[in-house]
């Protein structure tokens, strides 16, 4: 999903600065991108440039307004490249407003691990709360493995902020890679679903993600006062590709803090160590 989205807003926006109609599917769970965008379409396509990986959005715009319907441009990127997108951050927060996705925290399951699963029982967030959303699923295939962030990292934010309590999210909460989080005190969210797990994490006000596309918008679009984004040493998300732009999601925001594997430290969002381009 958090693929998805980056995909619909670079295509949304695209669309409604050069006035041309978007064909897209809406993504569930999200109405306002049910809202067709009307505009005008290509008379023909006689010419097909493919793109690079990483590709800026205004000289998509450029090239699309200079073409004057004669061309389609197939470009092949991820899109995640958050300086394109944002001076347009209010509205794309507005794009993805999701009202019906309200959950009552005490029908949500929280486990902790002793030895054994036993329930835990948890009636409100607290200010001082910290979740962790730890991706693995399909990163624990070779192939992925180079994304996959594992209590070693998480350790570094655990041991330099302060924290109340703390909670872990992911998408294979069961998996043994996880039970290192049990010595913190941790409590396991056993959510039915994806979008418990998303506004789950919005309720925090201090917010850990891992390299991944959905822990970006969940803490993305919340009202955290501090997210740990990390500077990953394998991966789509390292200081090298960050540097040359070929992913780079890192919000210029005083709320988000950078942490990086390799150093084992935390940049504040303007420090000089890792300043954005």
């Amino acid at each position: 999903m958090g693929n998805q989205m980056f995909q619909y807003t670079w295509a949304r926006l695209l669309a409604e600065q050069t006035g041309y109609e978007l064909v897209i599917p809406p993504i569930e769970g999200f109405p306002e991108t049910y809202t067709p965008v009307v505009g005008q379409r290509f008379e023909s396509i006689p010419l097909v440039i493919e793109g690079q990986l990483w590709y800026p959005l205004q000289l998509a715009v450029r090239e699309i307004l200079a073409s004057s319907g004669r061309f389609v441009r197939i470009i092949r990127s991820c899109f995640e490249d958050y300086p394109s997108i944002s001076p347009y951050a209010e509205t794309i927060q507005n794009w993805f407003r999701a009202n019906n996705l309200q959950q009552d925290l005490g029908a949500l399951e929280f486990r902790s691990f002793n030895r054994a699963w036993s329930r835990s029982d948890v009636q409100e967030i607290r200010p001082d709360d910290l979740v962790i959303n730890a991706r693995l699923g399909d990163y624990l295939h070779p192939a992925n493995s180079d994304r996959l962030l594992l209590h070693s990292y998480f350790a570094i934010i655990l041991r330099q902020c302060q924290y109340d309590r703390l909670f872990i999210t992911s998408d294979s909460i069961e998996s043994p890679l996880l039970r290192d989080f049990a010595k913190w005190g941790a409590r396991f969210l056993f959510a039915k679903n994806r979008w418990e797990t998303f506004w789950f994490i919005g309720q925090f006000a201090k917010i850990a993600i891992s390299q991944s596309t959905f822990s970006w918008w969940s803490a993305y679009l919340s009202s955290a006062s501090t997210i740990y984004f990390p500077i990953a040493k394998r991966g789509v998300w390292t200081r090298q590709r960050m540097e040359k732009r070929i992913h780079d999601l890192r919000v210029n925001e005083v709320r988000y803090k950078y942490v990086d594997q390799s150093r084992g430290c935390i940049y504040d969002c303007y420090d000089d160590a890792f300043p954005f381009g």
